[in-house]
């Protein structure tokens, strides 16, 4: 550190600040290693709190065989995909520490047993949107079925005739 302080183009930071370079160094290490650790606390407070608390929410109630509970539940995970896709353009947007305790927040929304959020955004958005495309979706999967159904049936009678041709 002793270079830092004795080399002359640095003496700017000494004159502007009253710190040596050296100290100044020392304090930009320290800040960044805080920003590094709480940047991985917040990784590991999403973890816990919007995957492994659900997560065990979803198992209990799978048991308890409340409708309700598993609506609430299963809406959660709805959304959390939902968060998923576009987690990387918002995380952008909003930055790293923001888009965390959002996460977070609207988690602890969705979950908390007297705001019901995920109950409200299950019958008001969720269940008519999909319910609305349901018979057009069943349909279209029904016809790319049969018709990939009829060419596995095609191929299957032409590598039938074809090992008869060769016995």
């Amino acid at each position: 550190m002793d270079t830092l302080d004795s080399n002359d183009s640095l003496n700017i930071i000494r004159d502007k600040t009253s710190l040596r370079p050296s100290q100044l160094a020392f304090a930009i290490i320290v800040f960044l290693a805080i920003v590094l650790v709480i940047a991985q606390a917040s990784t590991l407070v999403v973890c816990i709190g919007c995957f492994l608390i659900p997560a065990y929410f979803s198992i209990y109630s799978l048991d308890s065989h409340d409708f309700s509970k598993n609506i609430k539940y299963l809406t959660y995970w709805v959304i959390f995909i939902i968060l998923e896709i576009f987690s990387t353009p918002l995380e952008w947007m909003l930055g790293s520490a923001i888009y965390s305790l959002g996460r977070v927040a609207l988690t602890a929304a969705l979950l908390h047993p007297q705001i019901e959020l995920s109950q409200k955004l299950y019958h008001d958005f969720i269940s008519p949107y999909i319910m609305g495309f349901e018979k057009s979706f069943d349909r279209q999967a029904s016809d790319v079925f049969y018709q990939g159904k009829d060419k596995f049936d095609e191929l299957a009678s032409r590598g039938k005739d074809q090992m008869r041709k060769m016995q």
